[in-house]
């Protein structure tokens, strides 16, 4: 008999907190789960520990070349049985009721396809460093919400918080650092539920890929030109004009900050122009001030003390699935 979830852990060096990973999902008030770990060729001695796991619902696997973080999360989800995935990254870890929790709350809302809780950053000991109020600012906390307006400007979804309807999830191999933001704006396109209890643990450490990088930003800015790209689609899902709109001009104003970051100002200010076209007001008009002076006083507005980077290679912009309706569960 299938599991109602299947647990995704891609473990990449992360021996040192893997024990208190795999013994947060031991811990849960629900064991109607499976834990699919696939190991992305870690030097330390990851696979040693998760295997001395004796569970039998625990199953360890070992990519035979370096896939990445999402590379890993597909060949984990094509390993998956259970009804609903939940990832959760080798580092992180999560409080003893979020499965039960979750499951209760997408059977409330069976036209979800995917489920999150609020959490919190610890440190490398696992003590708190900030509430989750911190984490998810003023985003929504309702049960039930349409979170993708939110979700057009930026991810506050952490990562290890969220369960997918399995068949309603793949990742997208070729991202390094945004999969977990692309796989939740296609699954975001309709409602989504919420579990708006502190349930998540997000682990602050040196190796943490999430800190700003060029390849990071070059990334951010492919994604973000992606979602710009595909206006349509989004006011296609039925939510209201005005919020995916604002949600739109808003990534706007982020994007043509990043773009003064890698010193593409002309790119820069069409986006702002776009930003203050989508969503106006005072924050588009000064972004787009920003992008009317040179470069260095640019930079100096919006990246004080940070240093710039070079332009971007090119890149091909990220494919939307086509996702199709799906019936309620």
């Amino acid at each position: 008999m299938s599991p109602t979830f299947s647990v995704l852990i891609p473990s990449y060096n992360h021996g040192k907190f893997l024990p208190t990973c795999i013994e947060s999902v031991l811990a849960q008030t629900t064991g109607d789960w499976e834990v699919v770990l696939v190991d992305d060729g870690s030097s330390d001695d990851s696979i040693k520990i998760a295997r001395s796991f004796a569970d039998p619902r625990i199953q360890v696997h070992s990519n035979p070349e370096n896939l990445g973080t999402y590379g890993t999360l597909n060949r984990a989800l094509s390993l998956a049985r259970g009804t609903y995935v939940a990832i959760l990254d080798s580092d992180d870890a999560w409080l003893p009721e979020k499965l039960e929790a979750q499951r209760e709350a997408l059977n409330r809302s069976p036209e979800a396809l995917v489920c999150y809780t609020l959490g919190s950053e610890v440190d490398e000991s696992g003590s708190v460093l900030k509430g989750p109020e911190d984490v998810h600012s003023c985003w929504p906390t309702s049960e039930t919400q349409s979170l993708l307006p939110y979700l057009l400007e930026e991810n506050r979804v952490l990562a290890s918080s969220a369960v997918f309807v399995r068949t309603a999830v793949a990742f997208h191999p070729d991202l390094r650092y945004s999969g977990d933001w692309v796989a939740l704006l296609e699954a975001c396109r309709r409602q989504c539920a919420c579990v708006p209890r502190d349930l998540s643990r997000w682990r602050q450490h040196g190796s943490n890929t999430f800190r700003r990088s060029p390849g990071q930003v070059c990334e951010e800015i492919r994604v973000r030109r992606s979602i710009l790209g595909s206006e349509h689609m989004w006011l296609g899902t039925g939510m209201p004009a005005h919020e995916i709109r604002s949600g739109l001009g808003r990534c706007a104003r982020h994007l043509a900050a990043l773009e003064v970051l890698c010193g593409s100002v002309a790119s820069a200010r069409r986006s702002a122009l776009r930003g203050l076209k989508l969503a106006p007001g005072r924050r588009s008009l000064l972004r787009l001030a920003a992008t009317m002076v040179p470069l260095a006083q640019a930079r100096a507005k919006l990246w004080p003390g940070e240093p710039g980077m070079d332009p971007c290679p090119r890149f091909t912009e990220v494919r939307w699935s086509a996702q199709e309706p799906r019936e309620p569960r």
